[in-house]
Order: C-alpha cells, then sequence, then structure tokens
C-alpha cells in the first residue's frame, strides 16, 4: 500500500463516520473520524504506508478545513446582552476550571489548553482549531478529543435523568444544555425534548459558545507562548481570522455559509480520521486517566452551579 493506499483509507474512515452523522445529529463526525482511525491505526500498527497517506491528508485537508471553519463563527442574534453576559460567565468558568485544574495535575500546559477549549467551546471542532494554531502533537489531540467524547457521553445520560426524575423548568433546562454540552449534536437531540422556542434558545447558547473560538485562538496561542517563547501563527490561521471578520461584517449569503459550513465540516473529518491514523492507544495511556477525568469534573460543578443558581 503506497501513499495513495493511506489516502484511500483515510477517505474510508471519514466517509464511514461522517455518513452516520447525516442519519443521527447525536454522531459527531470528528469524533467518528478520529474514534475509527485510532481503533485502525492499532489494528495495522506499523504500517509506514498509511503513516504517509495519512500525513498527505492532514496537509491538504487541514488548512482548508480551518481556514473554512473561519464562516460558522456568525455572532447570535436574539439574545440579549444580559443572556450573552451569563453564557460569557459560564464559557469563562469552564475554560479558566478546566485549564487551572489540567495545570495543578501535572498534565501539560499544551493538553491543558486543548481540554479547556472543548470543555468550554465545542469539543472536537474547537480542538481541531486550537491543535493546529499550536502545533500539538496528534496524541495529545486524539486524547483531548476522546475525553470531550467521555464527558458529552457521561453529561448526556446525567441531563436525561434529570429531565425524567426532576421538574427543572424549560428555561434553566435550555440554558444548562447549551452552555455546557460539548458537542452540537447532543444540543440538539437533549432540547428536542423541550418546546420550539427553547430549543432555539439551546441552539443559540451553543452557537454564541462557537463564536467565542473567535477569542479562544488567540488566548491559547499566547498561553503556549509562554512555554515555547515564540508565537509561530501558520498562514491558514490568517485566513481563519479573515473569514470570521467577513462573515460578521459584510452580507454572506446563508446558502454559501451553509456550503462552507459543510466543506468545512467534511475537510475537518478527513483531517481528524487521518490523525487517528496516526495515533497509537498506547500514547494516550501515556497521558494517564486525569486527561478524561478532568472535563466530566469541572462541567459537572458547574452543571451543579447553574442548577442551585
Amino acid at each position: 500500500m503506497n501513499s495513495i493506499g493511506g489516502v484511500f483509507l483515510v477517505f474510508i474512515i471519514a466517509g464511514t463516520a461522517y455518513g452516520l452523522s447525516l442519519f443521527n445529529p447525536l454522531f459527531d463526525p470528528l469524533v467518528f473520524g478520529i474514534v475509527i482511525g485510532v481503533l485502525v491505526s492499532n489494528l495495522l500498527e506499523g504500517k509506514e504506508e498509511i503513516k504517509r497517506g495519512s500525513e498527505l491528508a492532514i496537509r491538504v485537508f487541514l488548512p482548508v478545513g480551518i481556514a473554512t471553519y473561519g464562516f460558522q463563527l456568525r455572532s447570535t442574534p436574539g439574545l440579549d446582552r444580559g443572556m450573552i453576559l451569563i453564557i460569557f460567565s459560564i464559557f469563562a468558568a469552564l475554560f479558566i476550571l478546566t485549564y487551572v485544574l489540567s495545570r495543578l495535575l501535572k498534565i501539560a500546559n499544551s493538553t491543558s489548553t486543548l481540554l479547556a477549549t472543548g470543555t468550554s467551546i465545542c469539543g472536537a471542532s474547537a480542538i481541531a482549531v486550537v491543535s493546529s494554531a499550536i502545533e500539538e502533537k496528534e496524541h495529545s489531540t486524539s486524547a483531548a478529543i476522546l475525553s470531550i467524547m467521555a464527558e458529552g457521553l457521561i453529561l448526556t445520560v446525567f441531563y436525561l435523568a434529570l429531565q425524567e426524575l426532576s421538574n427543572t423548568g424549560q428555561n434553566k433546562l435550555s440554558l444548562l444544555f447549551g452552555s455546557t454540552l460539548p458537542m452540537l449534536g447532543l444540543v440538539k437531540v437533549l432540547s428536542s425534548n423541550l418546546s420550539e422556542a427553547f430549543y432555539q434558545k439551546a441552539l443559540a447558547i451553543k452557537y454564541m459558545r462557537i463564536f467565542f473560538l473567535l477569542f479562544t485562538v488567540p488566548l491559547a496561542m499566547a498561553i503556549n507562548s509562554v512555554e515555547k517563547r515564540k508565537i509561530k501563527i501558520p498562514v491558514f490561521m490568517w485566513f481563519f481570522f479573515v473569514f470570521v471578520l467577513a462573515v460578521n461584517t459584510i452580507t454572506v449569503p446563508d446558502e454559501l455559509v451553509r456550503a462552507l459550513s459543510r466543506f468545512s465540516a467534511v475537510c475537518l473529518t478527513i483531517t481528524l480520521s487521518a490523525i487517528g491514523l496516526r495515533t497509537s492507544i498506547d500514547s494516550i495511556a501515556t497521558l494517564g486517566f486525569r486527561v478524561f477525568l478532568v472535563p466530566v469534573f469541572v462541567t459537572t460543578a458547574v452543571a451543579l452551579v447553574i442548577l442551585l443558581i
């Protein structure tokens, strides 16, 4: 199998992951791409041809996927200033607490940044963007995404029980789902039991969190520049920022934004499938169980505070 064969394998994995997402929004294609990639990688361990093919896929699709992801960072209409302040406060609490606790547990600075980003914003997509900005190692990126996936599943079980066993109001639930769940698909699934108005509110809150990625990328780069003593901004990140600016300052047709969003999702699914193929389970295991514990602990604590207020 040459490098083209390796690229073909990446496409098969990405196609499978993306196809699953079309049946149910619960299946995040980026998460499933990296999960399947890691599993296949360990079945075909040591195949140099696969590594070359996955490296080629990353070089081609990562810059395009990250750059066009900028079109998704549109400010969310329909939220008043008070609600935006609440959302930002929850976002800041999730980011700071996750980062600080990770560092206290001696998790590497860059990995702590990825965990904080995934917990506070939008799971796999946000981690993919920040990981490329700070040039993080592939096994750390994989571990962070798998950690956020585990957090999302645990929160889903907790929130389903909360809906069934308590009389928590829909207004509180929409805030809880939109501000703490790591993946958009999970927000859609859990909010589907709410009224249409509160369903839309939960999505608006989630989209506002995604918009905060605009500030998180430079913050992550600044945090990691202290350790590396330099800031290196990849060219495609400049396009990312330009596209974010464009979509928020000029009128871009909704059809074009949706098409570019789907295109970005496909490119990032291919990228993360390739990253998974270059990651061994052993390399993830070296990071320890604490990588999976921190996001769950922090988000659960913040969720309980929201419920008690």
